[in-house]
């Protein structure tokens, strides 16, 4: 996968057109992208609960979201 974050530091290219779609991405990977805000995390039984719904796992990556101004405000 290629990505074009030097075109955008160059000023080439818009940030918000080099997007990529995480379900895109992992689509036919055995994949489940959630995003949500976790209240709780038992890794006991292995389910993270969510504002939304709790969700069970196998294996979890969890990512902090963050905003920067320089990419994907």
């Amino acid at each position: 996968m290629l990505t074009e974050l030097h075109e955008v530091a160059a000023g080439r290219v818009d940030e918000y057109s080099i997007r990529m779609d995480l379900k895109k991405i992992f689509a036919g990977r055995n994949v489940n992208v959630k995003l949500d805000t976790v209240q709780k995390i038992d890794f006991d039984k292995k389910v993270v609960e969510g504002a939304n719904e709790s969700y069970e796992y196998d294996y979890v990556v969890i990512a902090k979201r963050f905003k920067t101004n320089i990419l994907w405000n």
